[in-house]
């Protein structure tokens, strides 16, 4: 993997080796929980994570700007996401990726 794929994400350093070794050695599992307290990082190492899976498309992932790669988060006022959410996400699953190999949901 060319260049350092968790640059600018700080601390968290077993969880970084831990998630360069399972790209590295292809053994990463199909879905990660990313747990903490609020403003540990968790979104941030996620947003990392899908990065350093495709490093061609690594900047577009970083800021947000891949169509393959979307976020979502309880609405407004909630502590928990909805089914509606849920059924959207699995729905759109189907959908063949526009640039990357797959498509990848942050939730």
């Amino acid at each position: 993997m060319p260049g350092e794929p968790f640059e600018g994400l700080y601390g968290n350093e077993q969880l970084k080796r831990y998630l360069i070794s399972g790209i590295r050695d292809s053994k990463l599992p199909h879905a990660l929980i990313f747990d903490g307290a609020k403003g540990c990082g968790k979104k941030t190492a996620a947003i990392y994570t899908a990065a350093a899976l495709e490093p061609e498309f690594s900047d577009k992932i970083k800021r947000m700007i891949c169509p393959d790669v979307t976020l979502h988060a309880p609405e407004e006022g909630k502590r928990s996401i909805g089914i509606s959410l849920i059924r959207a996400v699995r729905e759109a699953a189907y959908i063949t990726p526009q640039e990357l190999m797959v498509r990848i949901f942050i939730i």
